[in-house]
């Protein structure tokens, strides 16, 4: 199977991956974890499930540098 590129994730409604920082849709600041994997169209952050994977995103903070 063809790993996505990260736009089409994006498109998808998906823009994290495995070991990204995640965070809800409704509530961008507080990060939940990070994500550990998919299975059956749940996530999985920090080893345990926390339901469908559209409902998460990428936190932005996590590509920011402090200088």
């Amino acid at each position: 199977m063809k790993q996505q590129t990260a736009d089409e994730m994006y498109l998808s409604g998906i823009n994290y991956k495995i070991g990204d920082e995640v965070v809800p849709k409704d509530n961008p600041i507080k990060v939940y974890g990070k994500c550990t994997g998919f299975k059956d169209g749940c996530v999985y952050i920090d080893g345990k499930n926390y339901g469908g994977m559209y409902f998460f995103m990428k936190s932005e903070w996590q590509d920011v540098e402090l200088i």
